[in-house]
């Protein structure tokens, strides 16, 4: 679903703000902005009228921002999910699973009094526009609390050099493995200036962008962070042929445990089909359908915070820790 601004209620209106909630929610699904650039999914959007599941006029308010209203008219939009999976596995785009990180956000600020680090408590615009695009792109973010420990573990002078060491390390208090470092920087004339490192998994990307208004540059920022995630997390059906994994998970105590247990399991983007095939008291052992690769299946399981790996490098063995 998706909320767009529309500038009536009539029926060429509604299509116009259909198509743009279309295309939200492909790149929110898909993970990736350049789903877009697809032409099958281009096909796809003048017909979004005729995707609707539901659909409602609404109130759209911004967080505070430098230029444009506070407030419009907009309309949500609602597509059923099978829908625009099939627009995207008919284009053969990737599909970034649902239950995805959160990424912590290290930010330098300098809007002209000098470097110091962002607060969300105090930087309340720049907070709220990081959270209002990334809820459009589906991913959830975090803010160091910015107490004592995070103060004494990164500086403004870092952040400034972008040096990952000290930031990711302070991050780990956090429990994500999806780590953002940026310093923005207010010119003379009031535009923006960034640059930022995203490091996931002891690899990192680098990026910077420019923009007039602060909400202007918070977009690219998120669509950063997004696009990052992305290329680590999200599913391809075809990057192998069809396989059966077996998947052991121990500790899984009484029946409403298997029931979180295999909704979480059945749930997942890269399962195409699950089966209970073994029980030996609190161990049970499933087969698990997919048509992706082993490490695409282990790096969606990975995810789970439900379950804590037991097994050798590339087995899947997990213990229950969801309660």
């Amino acid at each position: 679903e998706a909320e767009v601004p529309v500038a009536s209620q009539d029926e060429q209106a509604r299509a116009a703000g259909a198509e743009a909630a279309l295309r939200i929610v492909l790149v929110k699904v898909a993970g990736a902005s350049s789903t877009l650039d697809n032409p099958s999914v281009a096909a796809a959007l003048p017909g979004a009228i005729n995707y609707l599941a539901q659909f409602y006029y609404t109130n759209l308010s911004y967080p505070p921002r430098e230029a444009g209203p506070a407030a419009e008219p907009g309309l949500h939009v609602v597509f059923a999910p099978r829908t625009v999976d099939a627009i995207l596995r008919r284009a053969g785009e990737p599909v970034l699973p649902p239950n995805r990180p959160a990424t912590l956000l290290w930010l330098a600020l300098d809007d002209g009094t000098g470097q110091r680090l962002m607060s969300r408590d105090v930087d309340t615009a720049l907070a709220g526009w990081l959270g209002f695009h990334a809820a459009r792109r589906g991913m959830p973010l975090l803010f160091p609390q910015m107490d004592l420990e995070d103060t004494a573990a990164v500086t403004p002078e870092q952040l400034w050099t972008l040096e990952t060491e000290g930031p990711v390390r302070a991050a780990q208090r956090y429990g994500t493995p999806s780590v953002l470092l940026a310093r923005l920087t207010r010119s003379g004339d009031g535009a923006w200036l960034g640059e930022w490192c995203h490091v996931l998994a002891e690899q990192s990307s680098n990026g910077q962008g420019g923009a007039p208004t602060l909400d202007a540059l918070a977009q690219q920022l998120a669509g950063f962070v997004a696009d990052a995630v992305a290329a680590h997390y999200a599913v391809k059906a075809g990057d192998a042929g069809a396989a059966q994994l077996r998947l052991q998970v121990d500790g899984v105590s009484g029946f409403a445990a298997y029931q979180k247990l295999s909704g979480l399991l059945r749930g997942m983007t890269s399962v195409r089909g699950l089966q209970l095939v073994l029980v030996d008291r609190a161990t049970f052992h499933f087969e698990l359908l997919t048509n992706t690769s082993l490490e695409t299946v282990l790096r969606e399981l990975s995810l789970l915070r439900q379950l804590q790996s037991e097994g050798a490098e590339g087995e899947l063995r997990y213990r229950w820790v969801g309660g």
